[in-house]
């Protein structure tokens, strides 16, 4: 049996002893300082190490959990944490395509380029600065402190930059308008100089008498001519200047949107900062539009189109003509997600009446099922058809009770609508 050595006063004690017999030393300080370890001491630490490791709470993985939407046949995933961004993505498209409404309503209710601009810019100034401050103030609320010109500065909100295009052109047709006001009076201040009629004295007046009839006698004519000049040149500059209020209402408008959706950049980027996402979701709108415009133009049948456009808006989901699209190839699937899809990024107010129109079209098509509609296909439409489907929508808006009936060619877009689809998707009724 080996000796322990006691760390008290060295001596070598024997490990039965509870105590050193020279100093009194505990023994269970031996094993601590001494030179070997005992049996007792080498199986405790066997079972210590054939238990299992203890995690701390602090360091323990943490269980992520996802959802996901059904769009058609594919799902798309996220991590719940990206809630709060999805909200915040949602909710400052939904203010931008509300002002930018705004601003073209504004803009097509004046009669003049002018006025429009300037209607459009006081509610683009005031719109903006409110967004600003609201949106300083969340900063604020989560310990971000800056001003309102520090946040506009930051993050380049120049609503002046989208209208100096349209400015620069409307003073061009000013400047030719003046020029050619200028032109008109020169032109009529030359009429008064003699027409010479010879040489000398005698030709001078000669001359000076054919001038003075000359110019006496035309006044009255030269009035209509003057006129018929000025409401020609008034022509003129109107169209130029219908131009320019044509060719650039969209940037005008626009450019209130587009500031707001600046505002939305330089709120993320600070709220980033601050940690105030626990996640977010990577979106690439270029990678996104590039796909999309390649599949339209290359898709060989529609499944291929809508699992491109489903990848499409799970890189960036706030592109209008992407959703659209998405929509109407939805259009064949019975339990597809989509407004839940919507509700998730905020977007559903974009498509108001979608469960409501979701919901009367699966009932459309239950109905037509229970008519047994199989009995012939619209491959080869011919006249049957249509006259027994044009009974059967008339039946159906009976049975659930719709408002009205739809007139003559509202039944007749229903009608090939149904028909377009049921040839786009090759089924057979």
């Amino acid at each position: 049996m080996a000796l322990l050595k006691c760390p008290d006063c060295g001596k070598m004690v024997s490990p039965r002893v509870e105590n050193c017999p020279f100093c009194g030393c505990p023994s269970k300080f031996f094993a601590q300082e001494g030179e070997n370890i005992s049996e007792n001491s080498k199986e405790e630490e066997r079972i210590d190490k054939e238990k299992p490791e203890e995690v701390p709470e602090e360091e323990e993985e943490e269980t992520v959990e996802n959802i996901y939407f059904s769009l058609g046949k594919k799902r798309i995933f996220y991590d719940v944490r990206t809630a709060d961004f999805a909200a915040m993505f949602g909710d400052y498209r939904k203010l931008a395509d509300g002002v930018l409404e705004e601003a073209l309503q504004r803009y097509n209710s004046e009669d003049s380029f002018e006025s429009a601009l300037n209607s459009v810019r006081n509610y683009a100034e005031a719109i903006i600065d409110s967004t600003v401050t609201a949106s300083v103030k969340f900063l604020y609320d989560h310990h971000a402190i800056m001003t309102n010109s520090e946040f506009i500065g930051r993050y380049e909100i120049d609503y002046d930059y989208y209208t100096r295009d349209a400015e620069q052109a409307y003073r061009s047709v000013m400047d030719e308008k003046r020029e050619m006001q200028a032109y008109r009076v020169a032109e009529k201040a030359s009429r008064g100089r003699w027409q010479g009629g010879g040489f000398g004295l005698k030709g001078a007046i000669k001359g000076a008498v054919q001038a003075g009839a000359l110019n006496m006698g035309s006044d009255f004519l030269h009035s209509f001519g003057d006129a018929a000049k000025a409401s020609q040149d008034n022509r003129v500059i109107q169209g130029k200047a219908n131009g320019v209020y044509q060719q650039y209402r969209a940037q005008i408008c626009g450019g209130v949107y587009f500031c707001i959706l600046e505002i939305y950049d330089g709120m993320v980027t600070e709220l980033k900062k601050l940690h105030f996402f626990e996640k977010i979701v990577p979106l690439d709108e270029k990678k996104a539009e590039m796909l999309f415009e390649a599949t339209m133009q290359n898709a060989s049948s529609d499944k291929e189109k809508l699992d491109n456009i489903i990848v499409c808006i799970g890189m960036f989901p706030g592109n209008r003509k992407i959703t659209d699209e998405l929509m109407l190839l939805l259009s064949g699937y019975r339990n597809d997600e989509f407004g839940e899809w919507l509700e998730f990024w905020h977007l559903d107010y974009r498509y108001p009446n979608y469960k409501e129109n979701k919901k009367s079209a699966e009932e459309f098509d239950d109905f037509m099922i229970e008519k047994g509609v199989r009995q012939f296909t619209f491959r080869d439409p011919n006249v049957a058809p249509y006259v027994q489907l044009r009974k059967w929508i008339y039946e159906y808006y009976e049975k659930y009770s719709v408002d009205s009936i739809p007139g003559t060619s509202q039944l007749t877009d229903i009608i090939k609508d149904y028909y377009k689809y049921f040839v786009r998707t090759g089924k057979t009724l």
